[in-house]
C-alpha cells in the first residue's frame, strides 16, 4: 500500500492541556489558571488580535545543586535555526556537580546526558534566573509557539509555564513504541541522518534547539504519522492459521482461547512443570503445528513477583533448577524428529527495577506538591544510573533455539 505523506500544520502538534499536565509541564493561567503555582512566571498573553504564532526553538543546560538541578545556560532560535537568545545563567546555590564528564550512565533524565558548562564558564557570569525570566517572558508570550525535547524538564528549571508546546520526544516515537521516549541524539540521526551532541565539550543547547526546530519541521512535511512505529497486532496464533497451521497453548492456569480465541486450536491448562511437558507431547501427537507453553515452577521458587524479597538460598534454588533440567530432557527425548525448539526465559530480574520505579515515581509525586528541600527521599544521579542497571538486568534474557 502506498502511503502518501499528507503535510500539517504546526498547530496539529500541539500538547494538550491534559497531556501536558500528566507529563509534569508547569501550568499556565491559560489551561488553568485556579492551579497555577504562584512561584511560577507565566510567559504573557497576547493580544486576541494578535497574528499567527511564531515558533522559537529552546533548550537548557543545568547542573546539580544543593537543592537539585538549576539552569546554567538557556538558548533560543528562530524558525530559521538562528540564534535569537543565548544566556549563561548562575545558580543561586552552591553546585555540586556541573556534569560536564560523561561520568554517570544517565545525569537527569533519560534523554539528556551532560552539558557543555564548567566552572570557568560560569565564573563572571552574574545573570541570575530572575534576569532569564525577565528577558524571556519579553521574546515569548502565549502566542509563541515553544518547541523543544522533553521540554518540562527546561520549563520546571526555569520555573516558567507557556501553554503551546510541541515536544520533539512525543511527536516522533521511539522503536519501541510507549513509554519510551527517544532521545534527541537518535531522533537527530535516524531523521535527519546528523550527528549532534558528539563533541568533546559537551552539549550545544544551540544546536540542540535547531535540531529540535528542524525535527518539526520535518514532521510538517511529512505528516503526522512520519515518525511513528506502528506495532503489527496480528498475533502469532492468528498468522499461523492463515496458513493452515493449528496451534496450542499449554500453561498453569491456561486461558488460551479466551485470549485467543478461535485462533487457537487447543488451550490445556495445566498445574506443574511437568504437566506442561505432558501437554506439549500430547499437543504434538494429536497433529498441532504449533505450541506455546509456558513453566512457572522456576520463576515460582525464585520469587522474582516479590519485590521485596531477596536472593534465593542456593539449597532452594537448585532442586528447582535441577527439576527444570529433568523436565526439558524429557521434553527433548520425546519430541518428534524435525521438530524445532525454542527456550525463551523471556527477562532477567525485575526486582531491583520494579523498587526504584516505585520509588521514582513517588518521588515524582512528592515533587509536584513539596519543594524540593522538603522531600525526604529524593531520586539522585546516582539513583537514575541504579536503575538504568536494574533496567538493562531485568530486560536481559537468553534463547536456546534447537531442530530435533
Amino acid at each position: 500500500m502506498l502511503i502518501v505523506a499528507v503535510p500539517v500544520e504546526i498547530e496539529t502538534l500541539l500538547l494538550g492541556a491534559v497531556e501536558m499536565k500528566i507529563a509534569g509541564y508547569p501550568i499556565h493561567p491559560l489551561h488553568e489558571e485556579e492551579f497555577t503555582d504562584p512561584e511560577i512566571v507565566h510567559t504573557p498573553i497576547a493580544s486576541e488580535h494578535s497574528s499567527r504564532k511564531t515558533v522559537i526553538g529552546i533548550d537548557c543546560e543545568m547542573c546539580r545543586t544543593e537543592v537539585g538541578m538549576e539552569i546554567t545556560r538557556v538558548t533560543l532560535v528562530d524558525f530559521e535555526g538562528n540564534t535569537l537568545y543565548d544566556q549563561l545563567v548562575k545558580p543561586p546555590n552552591p553546585i555540586l556537580d556541573y556534569l560536564t564528564a560523561y561520568r554517570h550512565l544517565v545525569v537527569y533524565t533519560a534523554n539528556r546526558s551532560w552539558s557543555g558548562i564548567t566552572a570557568e564558564r560560569l565564573l563572571n557570569t552574574t545573570t541570575t534566573l530572575s534576569i532569564i525570566q525577565a528577558s524571556l517572558t519579553q521574546i515569548i508570550d502565549s502566542n509563541t509557539i515553544l518547541v523543544g525535547h522533553s521540554l518540562e524538564s527546561d520549563l520546571q528549571c526555569l520555573k516558567m509555564s507557556h501553554p503551546h508546546i510541541v515536544d520533539t520526544s512525543v511527536i516522533y516515537q521511539h522503536s519501541r513504541g510507549p513509554p519510551y521516549k527517544p532521545s534527541l541524539k537518535w531522533l537527530a540521526q535516524k531523521w535527519l541522518k546528523r550527528k549532534i551532541q558528539e563533541s568533546a565539550a559537551g552539549h550545544d543547547s544551540a544546536q540542540d534547539a535547531s535540531t529540535c526546530i528542524d525535527l518539526v519541521k520535518l514532521k510538517c512535511q511529512k505528516g503526522k504519522e512520519f515518525g511513528l512505529f506502528n506495532v503489527d497486532m496480528e498475533s502469532l496464533f492468528a498468522r499461523l492459521k492463515k496458513r493452515g497451521i493449528d496451534s496450542a497453548v499449554v500453561e498453569n492456569g491456561s486461558r488460551g482461547n479466551m485470549f485467543h480465541g478461535d485462533k487457537v486450536r487447543s488451550s490445556v491448562s495445566v498445574n506443574s512443570d511437568e504437566e506442561v511437558v505432558d501437554g506439549i507431547v500430547e499437543a504434538l501427537n494429536t497433529d498441532h503445528g504449533f505450541v506455546w507453553s509456558k513453566m512457572k515452577d522456576l520463576e515460582t521458587v525464585s520469587k522474582w513477583k516479590d519485590v521485596s524479597s531477596t536472593e534465593v538460598p542456593p539449597e532452594e534454588l537448585t532442586p528447582a533448577l535441577e527439576n527444570f533440567d529433568n523436565n526439558m530432557k524429557r521434553l527433548w527425548d520425546s519430541l518428534p524428529p524435525c521438530t524445532a525448539l525454542m527456550v525463551i526465559t523471556g527477562s532477567g530480574d525485575p526486582r531491583e527495577m520494579s523498587r526504584l520505579f516505585a520509588r521514582r515515581k513517588e518521588y515524582e509525586v512528592n515533587l509536584k506538591e513539596k519543594k524540593w528541600e522538603n522531600i525526604e527521599v529524593k531520586w539522585m544521579d546516582e539513583d537514575q544510573q541504579a536503575y538504568t542497571l536494574a533496567v538493562d538486568k531485568a530486560r536481559t534474557g537468553l534463547a536456546f533455539v534447537a531442530i530435533k
